[in-house]
C-alpha cells in the first residue's frame, strides 16, 4: 500500500493478505489508563488500534513499512509507562483523556514526541508548542454546541449540574453550556453540585429544583449515564416531566444507548455512527476477528485517528524522528479520518469539528442535529472579519465610522495592456469592499484604507511608496517581470498576495509570496481531464514556446496531463501570444493531420480563439472542441462573438444573484460602471480578506508577524472558494471550475479537482 490510504486499510480482509511489509517499522505507543475513571474508553482503545495496524500491514503497510503498536498500562506511574514506549522506540503517543495522567508523559518526552490525547476533550492539554494534541472537539466546543442545540429547539430556561466552577471536565463543561446558553439569550434558573461518578440520590436538589421549575427547561450535566437517568426518574417523581436532558461525550461512553428511562434524552458523541458505515463497519470486523464487540463505540475513531494522525506525520515529513514527525503534524490540514476532517495548521492542537446532537428516538440512538464549529466557548465566533456583514452593507445606513488605528492595504497593479484588463478592475473594487468593512463598523472598531500604485516602468518604486504610506501587506500584479523587483523591495518580510496570477514561480512563503487560486498546473491538468472526460483522445496545442511563463507553461501542462490521461497531442503550433490573429500557415498544417474530433487548447486571448476557429471552421474542421486558460474569462469570451461551445477555466463560475454578483451589482449601482473581468474580482477581495485575517490571527500590525500568521491559514471561506496556505508552499488547493458557451450563456459544466 503506498502512504496511508484509510480505505484499503478499512477493506482488508485479514484472511487474503498480500505479502508482508519488511521495511523498517513504525512504532505507536499507546499508554493508556484502565482504571475506573476512563477504563471505559482507554481499554477498548487500545484494543482496536492494534487491529487497525493488522489490517494496514495486512493491505501490505506503510510505503512497505509494518506498523507495530505497543500498549503499556500508565497505572499509577505514567511517566514510567510513557519510559517505556519511548525505550521501546515509538515515533509517537497515543496517550490518556485526562490531565493527572497526560501531564507527566508530556513532561517525560520533553514535548519533542508527538501525544494525541485520544479521547480528551480537555482544552489545556492541546498545546503545539509541546506535541499535545486534541483529536476532537474540546469542552467548550462541545458543550456550547449543546447549548445551541437547546436554543435551537426554543428552550430558554435551563437546569445546570455542577462539581464547581472550573473543575476539570465536571465543572469546565457545565461552565461552557451556561455562558452559550446566557449568550444566545437563555437563562440559567438553577445551578446544582454534586459528586461525578457516585451520586444517585438527587432529592436535595431535586427539592429545590421542584420549587422554581416551570417544567420546560433544559437539565445539563457532564454526569454519567446511570446518574442522568437516576436524576430524570426523580425528578419525574415529583411532575417535572417536561424537562429535556442533554450532556456531553460522558453519555456516550457509558452506555446512555442501553440505560432504561433514556427516551429523548440528548447527548455529544464524538461520531455519530450509522449501521454499515466506516465506523460500523470497522468495529464489527473487530468483533468478527476477536470475539468480542468492543464499548465506548463513539469513541472508537479517535483512537484509529491518532495513530493515522502519527502515520501521516511521518509521511510528510519523510522522518522517523518524533521531532521531525512533531513539526509536519502542526502542518496537518484537511486529514480525512474516521472522526471527520481534522486540521491542526493555524490552532494550538484542537482541529476545528462540528459537535454531533443524538437522541434516544424510540429507543435508537440517532443524530438529530450537528453543531457547526462557529459557535465556540459559547458565544458566536468573534466580530473580526465578518464577510457576510462586509457583503452585505448597505452604504446608505453605514453605522458609526471606526476610529481605531487603521489597517493599510497596499494595491501595486499593473495597468498597462498586458495585464490592465483584470488589475485596473481588482483595483477599483478593493476599495469599494473597503467602504463596505468601514460601513459595517470596520475590523474591530479600526478602519481599512487601500492605497493604488501603478507600478509602471519601476514596479519596486511603487512598493516603496506603499511600504513608506504603512501599508501592512500588499496586493501584486500576476507577472512575475513586476512581482518579483516588489519581492526585492520588501526583503520577503512582507506578505505579498499575487492575486489573478497563476504563475507557479511566485509561490513562496520563505519570502512571504502567495497565489489567492490554482497555478497553470492544476488549471492546465483540469482542462485536460474535462477534455479526456469528455471522450476526447486527441489534442491539438498552441503555445508561445517550451517553458514561456503562462503562454508556454499552460500548453506544457496541458500536454502532459492529456498524455498522462492516455490522450495524444497530434500537433503543436506556435503563435504570438496577444497580438496574432492570422492563423492561415497554422491552420492549414492542421488541416493535414486533424480528424475533426480533436481538442484545441491555448492560453491564448479570447478573440484570438474566435479568430483561430472561424479560420479552422472555414477549413471545414467544425467538430474540434475548444478550451483555454482563465485568459478566456478575463478577455470577454462570453461576449464573443462565434463563442458557442467553448470552454474555459475561470477562478470563480459566477450564477445569477450569488454573493460575487451581487457585490459586483452593489458595486455597479453605486460607482456608474460595470467593472469587466468578472471571475477574477473574487480573489483581489480575498487577497485584502487574507490579510486582514492574518492581522487578527496574530493580533499584530507588523508585516513579519501578519506573514507567519498567513502562513498558518487554514479552511479561510473566501468569495473565490475555500483558501488554505497551511502545509503548502503558497498555492491553495482549489478545485478548477470549467465554464462553457452554452446557448449563448457562460455555464458551468464541470468542477475539477481540489
Amino acid at each position: 500500500m503506498s502512504g496511508l490510504d484509510v480505505d484499503a486499510v478499512l477493506a482488508a480482509d485479514l484472511g487474503a493478505c498480500v505479502d508482508a511489509p519488511s521495511g523498517d517499522p513504525i512504532r505507536v505507543g499507546m499508554a493508556m489508563d484502565f482504571s475506573d475513571v476512563v477504563g471505559f474508553v482507554d481499554i477498548p482503545g487500545s484494543k482496536l488500534v492494534p487491529y487497525v495496524a493488522e489490517l494496514i500491514n495486512c493491505a501490505g503497510g506503510i510505503d512497505g513499512r509494518p506498523v507495530e503498536v505497543r500498549v503499556a498500562e500508565v497505572g499509577d506511574d505514567a511517566a514510567l509507562a510513557a519510559e517505556e514506549l519511548l525505550d521501546w522506540g515509538a515515533q509517537f503517543l497515543i496517550g490518556p483523556p485526562f490531565a493527572d495522567f497526560a501531564l507527566p508523559i508530556l513532561q517525560t518526552t520533553g514535548g519533542k514526541v508527538p501525544l494525541f490525547v485520544a479521547a480528551s476533550t480537555e482544552p489545556t492539554l492541546a498545546d503545539m508548542s509541546i506535541n499535545s494534541y486534541l483529536v476532537t472537539f474540546d469542552d467548550f466546543g462541545m458543550s456550547a454546541a449543546a447549548a445551541k442545540w437547546a436554543l435551537d429547539e426554543g428552550i430558554t430556561r435551563a437546569i445546570v449540574f455542577t462539581e464547581g466552577e472550573g473543575v476539570p471536565y465536571t465543572g469546565v463543561n457545565p461552565d461552557a453550556f451556561a455562558a452559550a446558553f446566557i449568550a444566545g439569550g437563555g437563562e440559567v434558573v438553577s445551578t446544582q453540585t454534586y459528586v461525578w461518578a457516585a451520586d444517585t440520590d438527587f432529592s436535595a436538589q431535586v427539592n429545590e429544583i421542584a420549587g422554581i421549575s416551570e417544567n420546560n427547561e433544559v437539565v445539563f450535566s457532564a454526569a454519567l449515564a446511570f446518574q442522568v437517568t437516576a436524576l430524570r426518574g426523580q425528578l419525574e417523581g415529583q411532575g417535572l416531566d417536561g424537562l429535556t436532558y442533554i450532556g456531553t461525550d460522558a453519555l456516550d461512553a457509558t452506555g446512555i444507548s442501553v440505560e432504561a428511562n433514556n427516551e429523548g434524552i440528548a447527548h455529544t458523541p464524538h461520531t455519530s455512527i450509522s449501521a454499515g458505515d466506516p465506523i460500523d463497519t470497522l468495529l464489527a470486523g473487530y468483533e468478527a476477528a476477536n470475539g468480542e464487540a468492543l464499548e465506548s463505540r463513539g469513541f472508537m475513531a479517535l483512537y484509529v485517528d491518532s495513530m493515522f494522525l502519527g502515520i501521516q506525520g511521518i509521511l510528510d515529513c519523510g522522518c522517523d524522528d518524533p521531532e521531525g514527525i512533531g513539526e509536519a503534524v502542526k502542518l496537518i490540514s484537511g486529514f480525512q479520518g474516521l472522526s471527520g476532517e481534522i486540521t491542526y495548521a493555524g490552532t494550538n492542537g484542537i482541529p476545528p469539528k462540528a459537535v454531533p446532537i443524538n437522541r434516544i428516538v424510540e429507543g435508537a440512538d440517532v443524530l438529530v442535529a450537528t453543531i457547526g464549529t462557529d459557535w465556540e466557548g459559547g458565544v458566536a465566533a468573534p466580530s473580526g472579519l465578518d464577510v457576510d456583514a462586509v457583503l452585505a452593507a448597505d452604504l446608505g445606513a453605514c453605522v458609526d465610522a471606526p476610529s481605531g488605528d487603521p489597517i493599510r492595504v497596499g494595491m501595486a497593479m499593473d495597468f498597462s495592456d498586458v495585464v490592465g484588463f483584470v488589475d485596473i478592475p481588482g483595483s477599483k473594487l478593493v476599495p469599494y469592499v473597503a467602504e463596505l468593512i468601514n460601513c459595517a463598523g470596520g475590523i474591530d472598531g479600526r478602519p481599512v484604507e487601500v492605497r493604488v500604485a501603478e507600478v509602471g516602468d519601476d514596479a519596486a518604486l511603487a512598493a516603496e511608496e506603499l511600504l513608506d504610506w504603512g501599508a501592512q501587506f500588499l496586493i501584486g500584479p500576476p507577472f512575475a517581470d513586476f512581482a518579483l523587483p516588489i519581492l526585492q523591495t520588501t526583503g520577503g518580510k512582507v506578505p505579498l498576495f499575487v492575486a489573478a496570477s497563476t504563475e507557479p514561480t511566485l509561490a513562496d512563503m520563505s519570502i512571504n509570496s502567495y497565489l489567492v487560486t490554482f497555478d497553470d498546473f492544476g488549471m492546465s491538468a483540469a482542462a485536460a481531464k474535462w477534455a479526456l472526460d469528455e471522450g476526447i483522445t486527441r489534442a491539438i496545442v498552441f503555445t508561445e514556446g517550451e517553458g514561456v511563463p503562462y503562454t508556454g507553461v499552460n500548453p506544457d501542462a496541458f500536454a502532459a496531463a492529456f498524455i498522462a490521461g492516455g490522450g495524444e497531442v497530434v500537433s503543436t503550433q506556435t503563435y504570438v501570444w496577444a497580438a496574432d490573429t492570422d492563423f492561415s500557415a497554422q491552420v492549414n498544417e492542421i488541416a493535414g493531420i486533424s480528424e475533426n474530433n480533436e481538442v484545441v487548447f491555448s492560453a491564448a486571448l479570447a478573440f484570438q480563439v474566435t479568430a483561430l476557429r472561424g479560420q479552422l471552421e472555414g477549413q471545414g474542421l467544425d467538430g474540434l472542441t475548444y478550451i483555454g486558460t482563465d485568459a478566456l474569462d478575463a478577455t470577454g469570451i462570453s461576449v464573443e462573438a462565434n463563442n458557442e461551445g467553448i470552454a474555459h477555466t475561470p477562478h470563480t463560475s459566477i450564477s445569477a444573484g450569488d454573493p460575487i454578483d451581487t457585490l459586483l451589482a452593489g458595486y455597479e449601482a453605486a460607482n456608474g460602471e460595470a467593472l469587466e473581468s468578472r471571475g477574477f474580482m473574487a480573489l483581489y477581495v480575498d487577497s485584502m480578506f487574507l490579510g486582514i485575517q492574518g492581522i487578527l490571527d496574530c493580533g499584530c500590525d507588523d508585516p513579519e508577524g501578519i506573514g507567519e500568521a498567513v502562513k498558518l491559514i487554514s479552511g479561510f471561506q473566501g468569495l473565490s472558494g475555500e483558501i488554505t496556505y497551511a502545509g503548502t508552499n503558497g498555492i491553495p488547493p482549489k478545485a478548477v471550475p470549467i465554464n462553457r458557451i452554452v446557448e449563448g450563456a457562460d455555464v458551468l459544466v464541470a468542477t475539477i479537482g481540489g
